[in-house]
C-alpha cells in the first residue's frame, strides 16, 4: 500500500485548507527519533482525498481525486473526470468562484472542464487544461497571475495565447510554468532573483529563462528549482537558509547547478526548503530545518543536499508558505 509520510511535528498554516472543515492552522505529529525521521499516517485508499489538522480526515465523500495543492489558507484539487475544485479562505478570490467569500464546509466546484493540473501560490492560483492552456486567478499585487497587470482576479483568466502549457508551479508570489517544448517560463515577484531572470525586476507575464529544455519546475517562498531533461537539478533565488542546496547561502538571480550529478528525477520546494528524488527514489533534502522539515531527525540547517538514510520516496512538497515536507512512499 502507498502511503503519505510527512516529517517532524510542526504546525503550518499553508495545509490548513486541506481539511476543507475551516480550521484555522494544522498541526502535524509524526513522532521522530533516534532511529525513525518520518512516521506514515494511516493508509490512504487511492483516489479519496485526505486533509488533516491533527490525524488525517476524509474531505468529502467524493473518490477520483489525483492533484491536490495546498495555499495560505485553501486548497485546490482536480479529479479523474478533469474537473477543479478548491476550498478554504478566499480573500483575493483565490478559489476562482467570482467572489472573495471563504468556503469551509468542502470543495466547490469551478467552472469550466478538461483540468488536468493546478498550482497553488500563498494567495493566487494556477492551472493548465487539457488543451494546453494555462489559467490563473486569486491575488496580484507582484504580477503573479502574468495577465500584464496587478489587478487581482476572482475567476480563472487565460495566460497568453499560448496553447503549449504542460505544468506549472506556484511560489508565495511568483509562479513557473513549463511548455511542451521544454521551455521554462517564470513571473510574478523577484526581489529575490526567484524568476531566474538575471535580475530583481518583477515580471507580469511570462519570461523566458535560458534556452535549456526542463522536465519539471517547483516554487517555493522566494525561492525555484528544476530538473532539467538532461537530469541535472538547477536552483535559484533566495538562499539564505541553504534551500539552493549550493554550498552556501546566497542567493542566485539565474539558474545554478546543483552538484554534479544528473539522475534527479523530481524536485518539490517549501517556504525556505527544499526535498529532491534522485535514481531509485532516494530522498535528498536541505534549506531550513528549524521545524524538522528536513527529515535528518535534528534541528540542523544544511547548504547542500544530504540524503535521508534508509527511506526512499517522492517529496510533494506543502506549498511555498509550508515548514513542512510530504512524500508518497
Amino acid at each position: 500500500m502507498r502511503r503519505v509520510l510527512m516529517a517532524t511535528a510542526l504546525t503550518v498554516a499553508a495545509l490548513a485548507a486541506f481539511l476543507g472543515l475551516g480550521r484555522v492552522d494544522a498541526a502535524f505529529t509524526a513522532t521522530t527519533g533516534a532511529t525513525s525521521t518520518f512516521a506514515a499516517a494511516p493508509g490512504f485508499r487511492s483516489g479519496d482525498l485526505y486533509g488533516w489538522g491533527g490525524l488525517p480526515a476524509r474531505i468529502g465523500s467524493a473518490t477520483g481525486w489525483t492533484r491536490p495543492t495546498a495555499g495560505h489558507g485553501y486548497g485546490c484539487a482536480t479529479r479523474t473526470d478533469s474537473s477543479l475544485w478548491c476550498w478554504g479562505v478566499n480573500g483575493d478570490g483565490q478559489l476562482g468562484l467570482g467572489d472573495t467569500a471563504a468556503r469551509n464546509a468542502g470543495p466547490v466546484q469551478l467552472a469550466g472542464a478538461g483540468w488536468t493540473g493546478v498550482a497553488a501560490g500563498s494567495r493566487h492560483t494556477c492551472a493548465v487544461r487539457s488543451d494546453g492552456t494555462l489559467w490563473c486567478w486569486g491575488g496580484n499585487d507582484a504580477g503573479q497571475l502574468g495577465l500584464g497587470d496587478l489587478t487581482g482576479r476572482d475567476v480563472p483568466v487565460r495566460v497568453g495565447a499560448a496553447s503549449t502549457w504542460a505544468s506549472v508551479a506556484g511560489g508565495v508570489a511568483h509562479t513557473c510554468a513549463t511548455r511542451v517544448d521544454g521551455s521554462l517560463w517564470c513571473w510574478g515577484g523577484n526581489d529575490a532573483g526567484q524568476l531566474g531572470l538575471g535580475d530583481a525586476v518583477d515580471r507580469d507575464t511570462p519570461a523566458r529563462v535560458g534556452a535549456a529544455e526542463w522536465r519539471s519546475v517547483t516554487a517555493g517562498g522566494q525561492h525555484s528549482c528544476g530538473v532539467r531533461t538532461d537530469g541535472t537539478l538547477w536552483c535559484w533565488g533566495a538562499g539564505a537558509t541553504g534551500q539552493l542546496g549550493l554550498g552556501d547561502t546566497t542567493g542566485r538571480d539565474a539558474p545554478a547547478r546543483v552538484g554534479a550529478d544528473a539522475d534527479w528525477t523530481s524536485v518539490a520546494a517549501g517556504r525556505r526548503h527544499t526535498c529532491a528524488t534522485s535514481a531509485g527514489d532516494a530522498v535528498w533534502c536541505w534549506g531550513a530545518n528549524a521545524a524538522g522539515q528536513l527529515g535528518l531527525g535534528d534541528l540542523t540547517d544544511r547548504d547542500a543536499p544530504e540524503r535521508i538514510a534508509t527511506f526512499t520516496g517522492r517529496p510533494l512538497g506543502a506549498g511555498p508558505d509550508a515548514d513542512a515536507t510530504l512524500a508518497i512512499g
